[in-house]
């Protein structure tokens, strides 16, 4: 585009230069200047303003139909993203999330997964990037669990995951509950994060930490007051760099699977959690009163295509 751009710019400075020559004597040269340079941007801006929406439109993953199947067509997940494999893409704007101010969340420990429902206000929400302008409302946030720290919980990237795999959930915004959202393509969207332990600490995580203490026997149920309710989030975060794939919701309780919701893993960006953060999960009780964990089975990626958004594409650095 830009050598085309260029060629334009070329051509306009040759014919425009060809009528200051046949009537030179009639022209101020100061005038011609600028003249010239106001033809210039006003061409420029015409191509891009029919150019962008055809390039944004190439950029929006929903029109390739491997990101746009039935809710019927098998697409399991968690996976193992074969790097290999992936097709990296960039998009008109970045994934963008926003974290409204919670004052007060619910968090269950139903025995077979720790879910928080939240209590947002209308400025939680997900879009952008691989989404375009769709907007998706905030459901609730749940945790995949795995006991053994060095172990993998959810979806791995090339072979390497987490114990602890927090997972935002949202629902287009079009449809009135997260139930429908579920019967479409466009429907529901999961964005998951990597969590490995070690030293770091995480001050956010403190409150939750003690809210999880409560929690220790399944079918219990905590309050939780304060704003930081994401813990992974800031207020407003922008992701330009993540992975996306047609996935699927699972019930960890009826161990259902929901084909046709878009999966996004926010890598390579990771949380990191101390031990004794992590300790709050593993003293955690299951329904079999064993230690809590709520692993996903992993799929084969299979014939799926992966994508890799690798940033933002530039336009308006052409004038």
């Amino acid at each position: 585009m830009i050598i085309f751009c260029k060629c334009i710019k070329a051509a306009t400075k040759a014919t425009f230069f060809t009528l200051v020559i046949q009537n030179f004597h009639k022209i101020d040269v100061k005038v011609l200047s600028i003249v010239h340079k106001m033809a210039s941007r006003i061409i420029l801006f015409c191509l891009i303003a029919v150019l962008v929406p055809t390039i944004i439109k190439s950029q929006d993953p929903f029109v390739v139909k491997e990101l746009y199947q039935p809710i019927d067509v098998p697409s399991p997940s968690p996976i193992n993203v074969i790097i290999p494999r992936v097709k990296y893409i960039t998009t008109a704007t970045p994934l963008q999330g926003y974290q409204g101010l919670f004052e007060i969340l619910n968090v269950t420990n139903t025995g077979n997964i720790i879910e928080a429902y939240l209590m947002p206000d209308d400025h939680s929400f997900i879009t952008g990037g691989i989404l375009g302008p769709r907007i998706y409302k905030l459901v609730k946030l749940r945790f995949f669990v795995n006991q053994d720290p060095n172990s993998r919980s959810g979806n791995l990237v090339g072979g390497v995951g987490g114990p602890l795999e927090p997972t935002v959930i949202y629902r287009n915004s079009k449809y009135a509950t997260f139930e429908e959202a579920l019967k479409y393509p466009d429907g529901v969207v999961q964005l998951s994060f990597c969590v490995v332990t070690g030293l770091s600490f995480k001050s956010k995580f403190s409150f939750f930490q003690k809210t999880l203490g409560k929690i220790k026997e399944p079918g219990s149920s905590a309050p939780l007051f304060g704003t930081y309710t994401y813990m992974w989030f800031d207020h407003i975060t922008e992701f330009k760099e993540y992975y996306a794939y047609r996935g699927s919701y699972i019930d960890m309780d009826t161990k259902k699977q929901y084909y046709g919701i878009t999966q996004l893993i926010a890598s390579p960006k990771i949380v990191g959690l101390s031990f004794n953060q992590f300790k709050a999960f593993q003293n955690l009780k299951g329904n079999d009163g064993k230690p809590f964990e709520a692993i996903a089975p992993i799929y084969n990626q299979g014939n799926r295509t992966v994508f890799r958004a690798t940033g933002v594409h530039q336009l308006l650095h052409l004038i």
